[in-house]
């Protein structure tokens, strides 16, 4: 079902505003019966919303990147969505009141290090645009009540994208193994081991497909850009008063939720 512009821009608003105040939207009724395509639109709003305040776009997420959220969902592909400057996180510490129900997952972010604006573009010229790689905590925070939406919702809410911070970045190299590519997400003396089995095939091969995806649906995507491209473990609830610790690419990146 097509939602008006009022209706769109009235769903991005309250969206936008409850993911800056750390609370939930209590209902959405006008994305009752709405669709991927809907939820797109209210994205592109919310682009234009962050756009108006200057809040400048850094990068992109995927989301539901393996086949059991998939077909959950009955998707043929990844769902996509923008990152903003204020989800960028500055030190390795989150206040817990910055948000809802947050869940921490471990991930691989690709930096471009030149423009892309052909859809058409190959795998080998992809992967030559790419810069740097870098070891990332994505938190993400749904802003319905108890994690409960439809897909439309989930679209709209951004694909739930809340934060992230970056380890230190290396650089990028086509030929890395990063179907082979393992991490350990510690919190509380539990180790949580994770690898690119969580995602469809690696995170070399969800970020080309990503690329191209955004370049149909965004027009390009741009040098310095930062490209999430899906948990390498399950979903962890995050627990206040708490520190995370994510082994990586020989490296360990910290995040306190306290």
């Amino acid at each position: 079902m097509s939602q008006s512009r009022a209706s769109v821009a009235k769903i991005a608003a309250a969206l936008d505003s409850a993911r800056i105040l750390g609370h939930p939207v209590p209902s959405l009724p006008d994305l009752e019966e709405a669709g991927i395509e809907d939820g797109y639109r209210v994205q592109q709003e919310l682009i234009a919303i962050n756009a108006r305040r200057g809040n400048a776009i850094t990068g992109w997420k995927v989301a539901m990147s393996n086949r059991p959220a998939m077909a959950r969902f009955g998707l043929d592909e990844p769902i996509y969505a923008p990152l903003f400057a204020d989800m960028r996180l500055s030190t390795d510490r989150l206040p817990p009141e910055r948000t809802i129900a947050p869940k921490l997952e471990a991930e691989v972010a690709f930096i471009l290090n030149r423009d892309l604006v052909d859809e058409s573009c190959s795998d080998e010229t992809i992967l030559a645009a790419i810069g740097s790689v870098a070891p990332a905590f994505e938190v993400a925070d749904s802003r319905s009540p108890g994690w409960a939406f439809d897909i439309a919702t989930f679209v709209a809410d951004n694909a739930v994208a809340s934060y992230y911070l970056m380890g230190e970045l290396q650089p990028f190299t086509p030929e890395f193994a990063f179907d082979e590519l393992q991490c350990v997400l510690i919190s509380d003396g539990v180790r949580r081991e994770g690898s690119s089995a969580n995602l469809i095939r690696c995170p070399r091969h969800s970020m080309v497909e990503m690329v191209r995806a955004l370049i149909e649906r965004y027009g390009a995507v741009r040098a310095g850009q930062h490209f999430l491209t899906g948990s390498l473990t399950k979903p962890l609830d995050m627990v206040p008063d708490t520190t995370y610790r994510l082994e990586m690419f020989d490296q360990a990146l910290k995040l306190e939720f306290r």
